[in-house]
């Protein structure tokens, strides 16, 4: 792997998004899709390389020899990779068109795909890495500017084709020689000086100088730019008038939100502490439930158990707990769908409502499980387990204890957690953030 010698600022670009996730983030997907499908397009987008802390995207490719920029290629070099971009812009249109006939969820990275081909400048971004052709800064375009106009196949129409200037003419031929005694010979008369007319001093002044005017035409050039001058001066103005109420107007906005909570806390104050019942030093987390009880809730909500793996979560009590499972490709299983095709699949999510209305069929015996019935990538997995809401009021809030069991080939691992009243954070309703839990490794 090596690094290409271009260096982008994040503040200077926008980066597409396809479903909710930044191109750059499904860079892999898309690399292994291409090995798979087209192995010739392997090395053509190159790997952004992204530091939050100063700003900047690096860029790698594993292609080897020379690096060139294409700025600095030759007419014809340029012809020819030109070529060669134009078929591989068909190459990947009929992938894109494979993909999405196809169907099985692979409409993402059709998407994706097609979200790759722009960059915010075509020679700037496109290098000859051997016989390579690598393509940095995909998938971005100039920050405030059109998306459309980063479209890298319509860079390529609108550059312009050099060519070769015509050679030039032939010199004309030299006339025939004069036999000296020829008798058809032109006669040519003795040259005779041309007559200065001395009479009438020549005129070097320019029009309209002799009777002292001057020229419409520079009056409107001037005036035309005093009026730009003049709106240039309105425009600023304007701007620093609007940046001064925008000023006070985040301070009034400040001053209202620091009212707002001042008003929250004291309606807390007034509706009492909690319980000591409830508190969460007080309450002792439940015993672990047995591997029997797992099996009686997952018969209940028709857990199949001849898949590869199982991970279950089961507690008692109302409250809304979210199951994670993390992949070793990154992507993550839960309640949200995920766009790859080996993600596991999330069977159950139980005690599901909005808190902010009245929520039924609330169970006190709750089952979530995620289940993997066919390949999966290899590496490790990381379990995790979140509040999303207590689904009681605040006053009403009470530990929860839960317990996490992980089936491999028949063989299970449980593992127990507990929520306590420090973990939960209360807005509009209380919630937890996810933890890890338990992990285990594919081989």
């Amino acid at each position: 792997m090596s690094r290409l010698p271009l260096t982008t600022q994040r503040r200077d670009i926008d980066v597409r998004v396809v479903y909710g996730q930044s191109v750059f983030e499904l860079y892999q997907q898309i690399q292994i899709l291409l090995q798979r499908e087209s192995p010739a397009l392997a090395n053509f987008f190159a790997e952004p390389i992204v530091n939050s802390v100063r700003g900047e995207i690096s860029w790698n490719t594993r292609a080897t020899g020379q690096t060139r920029l294409s700025a600095d290629l030759s007419p014809d070099e340029w012809d020819r990779v030109s070529h060669r971009l134009k078929q591989y812009s068909e190459s990947i249109s009929r992938l894109t068109d494979k993909l999405e006939k196809s169907g099985k969820g692979n409409s993402a990275r059709a998407e994706a795909l097609r979200s790759m081909l722009m960059t915010p400048d075509l020679k700037q971004s496109l290098f000859l890495v051997g016989e390579d052709l690598v393509l940095t800064q995909w998938g971005c375009y100039k920050f405030g500017t059109d998306a459309r106009n980063a479209d890298l196949f319509e860079q390529i129409k609108r550059e312009p084709k050099v060519t070769s200037p015509p050679p030039p003419p032939p010199p004309p031929p030299p006339p025939p020689p004069l036999e000296p005694n020829s008798t058809n010979a032109p006669r040519v008369s003795p040259a005779v000086p041309a007559v200065l007319d001395t009479s009438q001093p020549a005129s070097t002044s320019a029009p309209g100088e002799e009777d002292g005017t001057v020229e419409p035409e520079s009056h409107f050039w001037r005036w035309l730019l005093l009026l730009f001058l003049l709106l240039l001066l309105i425009i600023g103005i304007l701007w620093k008038l609007w940046q001064s109420y925008e000023s006070d107007s985040r301070t009034a906005l400040r001053a209202e939100v620091a009212e707002l909570w001042q008003k929250v806390d004291r309606k807390v104050r007034e509706c009492g502490s909690l319980p000591e019942s409830s508190k969460g030093g007080t309450l002792a987390p439940q015993a672990p439930i047995t591997n029997e009880e797992f099996k009686e809730r997952q018969s209940e909500n028709r857990i199949k158990q001849d898949s590869k793996v199982n991970v279950s979560l089961a507690w008692n009590d109302r409250a809304d707990l979210d199951l994670y499972v993390e992949q070793p490709d990154g992507q993550y299983v839960f309640f949200k769908p995920c766009v790859t095709a080996t993600c596991g699949t999330l069977d159950v999510d139980a005690n599901r409502c909005d808190p902010r209305s009245p929520c039924n069929n609330l169970k006190e015996r709750p089952l979530e499980n995620i289940s993997w019935r066919d390949e999966m990538p290899r590496g490790r997995y990381v379990v995790l387990v979140g509040m999303y809401s207590t689904n009681r009021p605040i006053a009403e809030t009470r530990p929860v204890s839960f317990t996490v069991q992980v089936t491999r080939d028949g063989k299970s691992s449980t593992y127990q957690g507990i929520f306590k009243n420090e973990d939960v954070k209360c807005t509009d309703f209380c919630s937890a953030s996810p933890r890890r839990i338990a992990e285990f490794t594919i081989d």
